[in-house]
């Protein structure tokens, strides 16, 4: 671990690590079984050795937390709904009210795609790199292969005005405009304004997800609080773990994440019955507006329901396991 803090300090990977690391944190995954006994360690998925990601310009401007915690999220759900193995067009998100902040994924002149993968990858070192340092800037996180840069994430504050669509490809140095995705910072509204209608400790949001046919409850924990910085460890390291599989697929896995960072907290799902991946990824996004916007930084257990089916269920928390927090728990 400490070798792997330096590599951070020097902002570049230069040796495979597996994916659940990346998150700053461990997986535990039980097959097709809706129990946290027996839980063993999942399959890795390692980062490509040829690929790293540094600090490229480090920023002078430090931006709102809650938005830059939020427009990385946005980021790193929209990437969980593609094709880890495919390929994937420079891109922008847009998260905010009154201040907005976009990530771009930026790619050199003469470079149209960039494997999705990159993408993931680049967005977990980042988001590591936010949650070691405590604070959000505006930065260039390159992304390079052979030591060689192909691309860059960029986060920074932008004026009160979408942004420009222009073509797939744009200057990682010149500051070219990117494709702007309009329908994710319409989604970010809608979950904020659903958000905002519940704000108590037991809420139901319905996600504009498959016509509303998606809904995810929550139960706040008072006496379980967590901190900001805690609760999106977790969040980015499921969004990051759940963009290798096929977001369609099915599966009735149990997953619980311990982040290193912070040792003593946790994010767990445990499916009643076979669920899509990208159910987990919603609720996971869903969760960190519902929390920023009313203001909630709790413990949480959650519900996703289908069709108002429960298809599965699941927390955010610290410390032991509280009282009915998880299913099958008494601790």
């Amino acid at each position: 671990m400490q070798a792997l803090l330096l590599l951070l300090a020097a902002s570049c990977f230069t040796t495979a690590i597996p994916l659940s690391d990346i998150a700053s944190g461990t997986f535990l995954v039980s097959p097709d079984t809706n129990t946290i006994t027996g839980l063993g360690v999942p399959e890795h998925r390692s980062i490509d050795p040829r690929f790293g990601g540094h600090v490229a310009n480090p920023g002078s401007e430090i931006l709102d937390t809650d938005t830059g915690l939020l427009a990385m999220t946005q980021m790193m759900y929209q990437l969980s709904l593609k094709d880890f193995n495919g390929i994937m067009a420079a891109a922008a998100w847009v998260s905010g009210t009154s201040e907005l902040v976009s990530v771009e994924i930026r790619l050199l002149p003469g470079r149209f795609f960039i494997p999705v993968r990159y993408a993931v990858w680049g967005a977990q070192l980042l988001s590591r790199h936010m949650l070691l340092h405590r604070e959000v800037r505006n930065v260039a996180w390159a992304l390079t292969w052979d030591r060689a840069v192909i691309g860059s994430i960029w986060l920074e504050r932008r004026p009160p005005a979408p942004l420009r669509v222009t073509g797939s490809g744009g200057g990682a140095d010149e500051g070219n405009p990117v494709p702007s995705t309009d329908a994710s910072f319409r989604m970010e509204s809608q979950l904020r304004a659903a958000a905002a209608a519940v704000p108590g400790d037991e809420t139901t949001i319905s996600l504009p997800l498959r016509d509303d046919r998606v809904t995810v409850q929550y139960r706040m924990i008072r006496n379980k609080p967590m901190t900001e910085w805690e609760l999106f460890a977790n969040i980015f390291g499921i969004l990051g773990f759940v963009s290798s599989f096929p977001p369609r697929e099915k599966s009735r896995q149990t997953w619980v994440y311990t982040s290193n960072i912070f040792p003593e907290t946790h994010i767990s799902y445990l499916p009643e019955r076979d669920v899509e991946y990208q159910y987990r990824a919603v609720a996971a996004y869903s969760t960190a507006v519902h929390i920023v916007q009313n203001r909630l930084f709790f413990s949480l257990a959650l519900t996703i329901r289908l069709d108002g089916e429960v298809v599965c269920k699941g927390a955010i928390y610290k410390g032991n396991v509280a009282p009915g927090l998880l299913p099958g728990t008494t601790e």
